[in-house]
């Protein structure tokens, strides 16, 4: 059996069991609408404690390659371990065979979209990395960080977008591909531009000018390099000391 196969049974078996112990689910109003899905408020009740801290995520079954993958991605997200670095998923339900009514945290604006101070970045960063960490210890790497998926809620928590990972199996080596996605996104913090295919360690980055520490700046050549041998426990370790000096 295909993982997409797998993942539908589970959602689908998941859905019955939240739709017989909470209920129909409720929308408020619509939030934003993209694609293949849209995003509504959420209304109170369905067994939420605060439901205006929430947000419901409708998947439209319009394309059947992009609704294999949005099914898939959730049904790794449901088995990454707890993070607040990782987007809340609080249950779903089937409101007819072509609607998926996603439950997660509600976010006020993506990084894409977000005007940060120095040290914001630095927070964003590290929010990014604990993130990463946290799927990389449920056995997965998430290999789709960009600007757009790293969301930051009203009270300023960054969390991934865990329904928007193109999820493979943590193996050997795998690790390095967020790692490097990592290192894109500190160049892109810092007004650098992001490169679309990875790099051996002899090569030689040009350092935006939004980028005035030196440690960063050596972290975010450490991350972008492939051959570097560098850990997420490192990565998480400096940018820590790095928030601490500001």
């Amino acid at each position: 059996m295909n993982i997409s196969k797998l993942a539908m049974l589970e959602i689908q078996n998941h859905a019955l069991k939240f739709e017989l112990r909470r209920g129909i689910l409720e929308m408020g109003n619509k939030l934003a609408e993209g694609q293949h899905s849209a995003i509504y408020e959420c209304k109170p009740g369905w067994r939420l404690k605060n439901p205006e801290l929430c947000a419901i995520r409708v998947i439209k079954r319009q394309n059947e390659a992009v609704w294999k993958k949005a099914v898939t991605a959730l049904y790794y997200a449901f088995n990454c371990k707890d993070s607040k670095h990782l987007l809340g998923i609080h249950g779903w339900m089937f409101t007819d065979d072509d609607d998926l009514s996603v439950v997660v945290d509600r976010a006020e604006t993506n990084l894409e979209k977000a005007v940060l101070s120095q040290k914001e970045k630095l927070g964003v960063a590290l929010g990014v990395a604990r993130g990463i960490n946290a799927i990389h210890s449920s056995g997965f790497i998430y290999n789709n960080l960009d600007a757009r998926n790293v969301l930051i809620t009203q009270d300023g928590t960054v969390k991934i977008n865990v329904c928007k990972g193109k999820y493979e199996i943590l193996h050997a080596q795998a690790s390095d591909i967020d790692i490097h996605q990592i290192g894109q996104l500190l160049l892109c913090l810092h007004g650098g531009e992001r490169s679309k295919r990875r790099h051996s360690s002899s090569t030689r980055w040009s350092r935006p000018p939004g980028c005035s520490n030196d440690k960063i700046w050596r972290l975010t050549e450490a991350c972008l390099s492939a051959n570097d041998n560098i850990s997420l426990h490192a990565i998480i370790r400096d940018l820590e000391a790095a928030l601490r000096q500001c």
